[in-house]
This record gives C-alpha cells, structure tokens and sequence, in this order.
C-alpha cells in the first residue's frame, strides 16, 4: 500500500485553508480520522515514503511545494502556516 497512488476520497476542497487541505491529505494517506494540527508528522505515523505522498497530493494546490518543506514543518499548522507564506 506504501507505494499506491493515493486517491483523496472526495478531494480536498482546493479552496479550503491550507490546514484543512494538509489534515484531508494526512488523514488520507495514514488512515486517521483525527489529526492534531500541532501533533508532529512521523509521530503520527509518516515516513519518507508516505511523506513523498503527501506532497504529490499538495502539489494539486502547492505546485512549488517540496519534501523539505516536510520535514523543516513537521505539524500540520507548521506547514499550513509555510505554505500561505509562499
């Protein structure tokens, strides 16, 4: 399952504020129905692959998005916040 394109089952809403966005993705790609927006990433569970996934699932709203910017913003809010910046 690791290497699966993942499907967002009914997409997140591109128009969403982009914590709502990440936590759809994130929940998404780790099965989690509840996401900590301050609670870290690989403590949720995420690894390098998984971490790939989500940014080609943000790269449908963050074309310019890269998997550094997961890991220097490891929370959704981190990353939420890093991502309206740009």
């Amino acid at each position: 399952m690791a290497d699966s394109p993942v499907e967002i089952q009914a997409g997140p809403d591109l128009d969403a504020p982009a914590d709502e966005i990440i936590t759809a993705a994130l929940g998404e790609i780790l099965e989690l129905d509840d996401v900590d927006p301050h609670f870290g990433f690989f403590d949720l569970g995420l690894t390098s692959a998984t971490a790939l996934r989500l940014v080609r699932v943000l790269r449908t709203r963050w074309p310019d998005i890269r998997i550094i910017d997961v890991f220097d913003n490891p929370t959704v809010a981190d990353l939420a916040a890093h991502l309206e910046r740009a």
